[in-house]
This record gives C-alpha cells, structure tokens and sequence, in this order.
C-alpha cells in the first residue's frame, strides 16, 4: 500500500502509474486467445486511463483565477467539477485548440460514457492506429457527423501535459481548492 506525507508526492505516483499502465496497454498486442479486437492493442483501458489523468491535472487548477484558458476566444477559468476539468486541454499542458462544444462532447461521449457505462454512442469511436492526427477529430462517417479520439496522439500529448505538470506540481497543489479540500477533510477526520 503505497503512503505519502503530502498530496504532491502522491499525485506524483498515481499519474506516474497511470501513464506507465496506459503505455503498457499501447505495447500490448491482443492475441488468439482474445475473443474481439485481435491484433488490436488495450484500447479503452488506455483511454480511460487517459482521461483520468486530464481530469485529476484539471482539477488542481479547478477555482484557481490566476489560471486562464483561452476557450471559444474568450480567457476562461475552471470553475467547476465535471467537464470543465477538460478545459486543461486548451492550457499549455496541452495546447488544444478545441470549443466548449468540442470539450463537452468529449467529457460526455468518451470520459463519461466510457468510465462509467463501459461504452461510447454510436458512430463514435477510438482509433488505436499510429496515425499523425489530432487527439480529437469531427469526421463526417456515412453522411452523418461523428467525433474520434485517436490514442497515440492523445497518450503522446498527456506524456507531455504530465510531465509539465509533475515539474510545476508544488507550485500548483499547495495553494489549489483540491489542497484546501483535502486539508479540510484532514481536520474533520481528526475530530
């Protein structure tokens, strides 16, 4: 069981352990033995892992004013839980360029949907190839518009916006809402 004296150090080692996993799920080839998707690498798992890790770094800069994301032209802040966690995307972690509709689809359609109901809606997909894309693309698929998350160059971004955020890690925890939350539950507990 892993212990630590500060959040820093724990955050440190959970986003360390899931980019780790989900690289691993990238290496890993489905064999004979696998019923669908043969041939195919560990697809959701990594993009679940993903997605967790844009939400827990978003989430440290959730009420944090000073930190402003350019979204739909305007200087935004990440005000609440939820999808405006993955308004990290558009900060320099991840130098997207994506709406707040594109953000919202992504949050319900592929986080959501995909964590919490093990699916994702029609004519949405993830794309495992080794593909020079965008992390996020609107495709139109038999005349009717649909939304994919390519997964190489989703992991490879999040391998950057991680280690962006594991070097400014005490520069953003000690003073975020999470930090205060987390102190708060320290002292109730001890009561």
């Amino acid at each position: 069981m892993a212990q630590h004296s500060n959040p820093e150090d724990f955050l440190t080692e959970v986003l360390t352990e899931y980019i780790f996993t989900a690289k691993m799920c990238l290496d890993f080839k489905k064999g004979d033995d696998w019923s669908v998707g043969k041939g195919d690498v560990i697809v959701f798992p990594t993009a679940a892992l993903l997605f967790m890790i844009v939400d827990a770094i978003g989430s440290w800069f959730r009420g944090n004013k000073n930190f402003k994301i350019v979204i739909d032209g305007e200087n935004r802040n990440i005000i609440n839980s939820g999808f405006h966690h993955f308004y990290i995307f558009n900060s320099e972690y991840y130098n997207l360029d994506l709406t707040e509709k594109q953000i919202k689809i992504i949050y319900d359609n592929y986080r959501c949907l995909l964590l919490h109901n093990a699916v994702l809606p029609p004519r949405n997909f993830i794309n495992s190839e080794r593909l020079d894309r965008k992390p996020f693309d609107n495709l139109i698929i038999e005349g009717k518009e649909t939304y994919g998350v390519f997964l190489i160059p989703f992991y490879n971004k999040t391998v950057n916006a991680l280690k962006k955020f594991i070097k400014e890690i005490d520069n953003v925890v000690p003073s975020s809402d999470q930090r205060k939350i987390l102190d708060l539950k320290a002292i109730m507990k001890s009561d």
